[in-house]
């Protein structure tokens, strides 16, 4: 609580995550493990992180929405433990409406990450990025982190062409075709034997990850 955040002040305001209760009447500890957004959070204007409080039982999330879209929906997922060994998983979504006579929002993939820190616009918005790679020893092709560092370079170009959504959709797409690309040239690098197959699911799993997270956002564009 509370389920919507108004107005629109860019503050962050605290949220509790009620309502999990221990069968037997104990304890339990809520833990925030993450907060996703549906709106990059440079979306309107330069204030992210739009989130804080992992690790924490009470996250603090920024009233802020962009103006010309639908409403900010917030998905934050926790972990919740009693004294003895019992947990369980679960997430809570809170909303920021495009306006009073809008209260709803409506439940939509959420793909940014709100706690990104790395600075506003920066890829980082993406779950994941491929600077999480670590194949240790292994020479992984130019080829492949060329294209990666290219798709990287155009999603934080799309991020910031707030005002021109043909600029953006271009962008992205651009990306969409060097992910393929670096996916392609990865299994012929796994294939050929320069690669292990360790590294390469690591590399296919953050290709994926991104290209999807890409999908979605251009969808949303496109339905603007």
């Amino acid at each position: 609580m509370p389920d919507m955040l108004w107005p629109p002040n860019h503050r962050f305001m605290a949220v509790t995550i009620a309502g999990v209760t221990d069968p037997s009447g104990g304890a339990v500890t809520i833990t925030v493990t993450a907060i996703m957004q549906n709106e990059p959070p440079n979306g309107s204007g330069p204030t992210c992180p739009d989130a804080k409080g992992l690790g924490t039982d009470t996250p603090m999330l920024r009233a802020e929405r962009d103006g010309e879209a639908s409403g900010r929906v917030y998905h934050v997922s926790f972990r919740a433990e009693n004294g003895g060994g019992g947990q369980c998983e679960g997430t809570v979504i809170v909303c920021v409406p495009i306006n009073q006579s809008q209260p709803a929002c409506v439940d939509q993939d959420t793909p940014f990450d709100s706690t990104c820190s790395a600075g506003c616009g920066d890829t980082c918005l993406f779950r994941l990025s491929p600077k999480d790679v670590s194949c240790p020893g292994e020479l992984v092709p130019h080829a492949v982190q060329q294209r990666l560092v290219a798709a990287h370079r155009a999603l934080r170009h799309a991020l910031r062409q707030r005002r021109c959504h043909v600029c953006r959709t271009r962008l992205v797409g651009r990306a969409m075709q060097l992910l393929a690309a670096a996916e392609r040239l990865t299994a012929a690098a796994q294939s050929a034997g320069r690669i292990s197959p360790s590294c390469a699911l690591q590399f296919a799993n953050v290709i994926s990850d991104t290209g999807n997270s890409a999908q979605r956002w251009l969808q949303d564009i496109q339905r603007r």
